[in-house]
């Protein structure tokens, strides 16, 4: 085999084991609010431990106000670039599983 066609398989060999690697998120098959998007994320813990974030991601949607009926097993609650201005923290009462919120790019948000 000549050197140029080792390079090349050993290019493709490289690629398909980068292409294994990638972790992809999954469809969460939980009633989603409206126009939001629900799906299992994966991420890796600070020790390099996987985990799988029961995700609602609810971006760029224009909301004023959190989303009716979220899933109560929520780890991550993505709502940036919305028009909320106020959250009331009993709002998230019924989710005992969130860790992460993002209110990232909209107005002043108000927590009370």
């Amino acid at each position: 085999m000549s050197s140029h066609s080792l390079g090349f398989v050993q290019a493709h060999l490289l690629l398909g084991v980068a292409g294994a690697l990638v972790i992809h998120s999954v469809p969460w098959k939980v009633p989603c609010p409206r126009q939001c998007v629900c799906q299992i994320k994966p991420w890796y813990s600070p020790r390099s431990v996987y985990r799988e974030a029961p995700t609602v991601d609810c971006n760029d949607l224009l909301l004023s106000e959190l989303p009716a009926s979220l899933p109560a097993e929520t780890q991550t609650l993505r709502l940036q670039s919305n028009l909320i201005s106020a959250l009331d923290q009993s709002e998230l009462q019924g989710l005992a599983n969130l860790t992460e919120l993002d209110l990232s790019q909209n107005s002043s948000v108000r927590i009370t």
